[in-house]
């Protein structure tokens, strides 16, 4: 096998800072999850969804005793860029349907969600 080039060795580089740059600044994500994939989503942002970010904003215990999270969306769910999820309610990021499949610890700091993809 031949030796990288300083051109090849530039190119790779320059590759990898845009594919961190869109990462970090632009929101894009690279990841395509297949039907059955699980992402868990905690307080703050998660970049794994392809069309996200999709990031928890609240968890609570509502009046019946039911789990409930407000998640926040990419620009695609707007004018409401945060909805209301209980489990078993689906959500759509990047044309991947996903469903609240477990609310967990609702009511304390280590709250978070598993969302399973349906389509």
């Amino acid at each position: 096998m031949a030796a990288e080039s300083p051109v090849q060795w530039l190119y790779r580089r320059y590759d990898g800072y845009v594919f961190l740059w869109r990462r970090l600044y632009k929101g894009e994500c690279t990841v395509v999850h297949e039907v059955g994939a699980q992402e868990k989503i905690t307080y703050g942002r998660n970049d794994r969804f392809h069309g996200g970010p999709v990031g928890g904003g609240h968890f609570w215990v509502d009046d019946g005793g039911l789990p409930v999270a407000k998640i926040g969306g990419p620009k695609e769910w707007r004018p409401r860029p945060m909805i209301d999820v209980r489990e078993g309610d689906t959500f759509s990021v990047g044309g991947q349907v996903w469903r609240v499949t477990e609310i967990v610890g609702a009511d304390t700091p280590e709250a978070h969600l598993l969302a399973t993809r349906v389509s």
